[in-house]
């Protein structure tokens, strides 16, 4: 049953937000989507104000403060979302279903919507907004727009500069007995097309999933490709979709046999056509972690383009992109099966094209005779061998790194067993040595570190207090050069 359109909130748009808007151009380091670009690259080339040189010298610029819930049944307050930063503003959206626009150098609340939230039923807690937006321009209006997927189970078109509803488009039903459906992954955007999946809420129940293509200026749903055939439950695109413009990869989620559970798979984009996949032969809940990455590699002289992802059973594992079916190419155990304790391998891996590295993140390992609670490992993306590996006593690496265009790598911390140990670290991503670490003490972070324009942004939730922040980092002495 689909839910009754939300009470939609905007605040009064403030006359320095609408100069902001009227008088700047497009950011050049602006980080615009999930995992930075289509190709899930994790790397802003073009964020340079952090340095190897500077990294300890990071203080907090400004932070906002995720309002608590006042409607009934409105989940607390927490931010699991990536922040997207675009145009001189941060986008975010809040465990409460509320979605947020703030000035991109004070923290200043621009507007904000309401996009919809679950209540528990048969799953143990709600959610809100989870998805990272993606902003690009409506390629036919020439309006800098924002999509998201709400908690309600809809994609939302929102003016970036007014948070005005654009259009509201049903993706999956989140259920009214039971948590049935959600929309954990991001939105990709290419060539006039929005790609969106779905899955189950909590598994309790499974759902039949999909991926679905929407029209990006009308929001018209055009394709669907389900990951089981009728009848069938799971298999759920929990993760979001990669995108070289021809063609779409997508990981998938436990379900029944004869489908594509526990795939990575190749789509064509213009109609979902199936084309390849790999399914892992695991069962359980032990499917794919993260949202795969585009690279390239050069094996045996000849460029290859190449595929990626991390698996719930601790191994990253490396294709062929044009011929899944032929399996990996390499795979490499960064960490370990998935544990409530010991978190799992949900990071998608950056890909630093200028130096030709992989870097993967995973939870708990091994590196030479020490244990490590977390760790940051650079890959030849040809074979797998390694180029330098750091272990982290911080805890798992669940929300995907991210790397600037100075070789500073954030990595954050995700430790549910002592909270106390939280933190963001910074390394060196020529040799992964520690330059800096940002404690997050009582705080865990799922939503990927953000290199953009002067800052560091990073989105934690406190669990003991239900409390939700974004802290903008930025260089000490920029910040003394503002006053």
């Amino acid at each position: 049953m689909k839910r009754s359109l939300p009470h939609l909130i905007a605040v009064a748009l403030t006359p320095v937000f609408l100069a902001t808007l009227a008088t700047a151009a497009a950011q050049s380091s602006d980080w615009n989507g999930y995992l930075h670009d289509p190709a899930h690259s994790s790397h802003n080339a073009r964020a340079t104000a952090i340095t190897q040189a500077n990294a300890t010298t990071l203080v907090p610029d400004w932070t906002f403060v995720d309002p608590q819930p006042t409607l009934q049944g409105q989940p607390v307050a927490s931010l699991y979302s990536t922040p997207t930063v675009s145009n001189g503003v941060v986008y975010i959206g809040s465990n409460t279903g509320m979605f947020y626009a703030l000035n991109e150098t004070t923290g200043a609340l621009l507007w904000q919507q309401l996009l919809g939230f679950t209540t528990p039923k048969s799953c143990g807690s709600g959610h809100g907004v989870v998805s990272a937006a993606a902003v690009a321009t409506d390629p036919v209006s020439g309006t800098l727009t924002v999509y998201v997927a709400g908690g309600d189970g809809y994609l939302y078109a929102l003016d970036a500069a007014t948070g005005n509803v654009v259009f509201r488009q049903f993706v999956t039903d989140v259920g009214t007995n039971q948590n049935t459906g959600f929309i954990w992954a991001s939105p990709t955007i290419q060539r006039g097309t929005i790609y969106l999946g779905f899955a189950s809420a909590c598994d309790h129940p499974l759902v039949r999933s999909a991926l679905n293509s929407f029209d990006q200026h009308t929001g018209a749903l055009l394709r669907t490709f389900w990951t089981l055939p009728e009848g069938s439950i799971g298999a759920g695109v929990w993760s979001t979709a990669a995108s070289d413009g021809k063609s779409l990869w997508i990981t998938t989620g436990n379900g029944s046999p004869g489908g594509h559970s526990f795939a990575i798979a190749k789509l064509q984009a213009n109609n979902l056509r199936f084309l390849t996949e790999w399914i892992n032969p695991l069962n359980g809940d032990l499917d794919w972690g993260s949202s795969p990455t585009l690279f390239q590699a050069t094996i045996n002289n000849v460029a290859t383009r190449m595929v990626g992802a991390n698996g719930k059973d601790g191994i990253f594992h490396a294709f062929d992109r044009d011929h899944l079916e032929n399996g990996p190419i390499w795979s490499f155990q960064v960490g370990t099966t998935e544990d409530f304790a010991i978190g799992t391998c949900l990071a998608a891996p950056i890909w630093d094209s200028t130096s030709r590295t992989l870097f993967v993140a995973g939870n708990l390992t091994t590196i030479g005779a020490t244990q490590f609670s977390g760790s940051v490992r650079a890959f030849n993306p040809a074979d797998g061998s390694i180029i330098w590996e750091t272990g982290l006593t911080g805890g798992p690496i669940m929300g995907s790194p991210t790397l600037n265009g100075t070789g500073v790598l954030a990595a954050a911390t995700y430790n549910i067993a002592d909270i106390t140990l939280n933190a963001v670290y910074l390394l060196n991503a020529s040799n992964g040595a520690i330059l800096a670490t940002i404690p997050e003490p009582n705080n865990i972070i799922f939503g990927q570190p953000v290199f953009a324009g002067d800052h560091l942004f990073i989105a934690s939730s406190a669990p003991k207090t239900s409390q939700g922040s974004l802290t903008a980092f930025i260089p000490a002495a920029l910040k003394s050069a503002r006053k």
